[in-house]
């Protein structure tokens, strides 16, 4: 994993428009199935879902996705058009651009946190632990 990589939220699992989008498994369905993004495209993706309806600066998705590396618009551009082709028919209407601004996810976004694998304890709050050593 390049040093430049955005981090989702880990525990969060985003549905929109027939498509679920896991941050934990890195991994997106659309109707089920699996659809194979490059790691920029899911990235943002992520971003545009964690900030839904909001717009995204072109400024905060370069921070982000590409945080620490120099990249020309052009390469936003061009990820932000494999992305929309990527998610197939949809694509060009879930994927908005924000004259002057930069992107939007044009779709009403329902986030999750996936339950734990079977057999693992949900995570302990600090303030739990710390109650529980007294």
């Amino acid at each position: 994993s390049d040093i430049g990589d955005f981090v989702p939220d880990l525990r969060q699992i985003h549905t929109f428009a027939g498509f679920e989008v896991d941050t934990a498994r890195f991994e997106v369905r659309r109707d089920g199935l699996p659809l194979s993004l490059t790691r920029k495209e899911f990235d943002l993706l992520v971003l545009l879902a964690e900030q839904a309806p909001a717009a995204v600066t072109k400024d905060e998705i370069l921070g982000r996705v590409w945080a620490g590396t120099v990249v020309e618009e052009g390469t936003l551009t061009k990820t932000v058009s494999r992305l929309r082709s990527s998610l197939g028919p949809a694509g060009a209407s879930l994927i908005a651009t924000v004259t002057g601004v930069g992107y939007r996810l044009e779709a009403s976004v329902e986030r999750r946190v996936p339950a734990p694998p079977a057999g693992v304890a949900p995570p302990v709050a600090a303030a739990e632990r710390r109650a529980s050593w007294t």
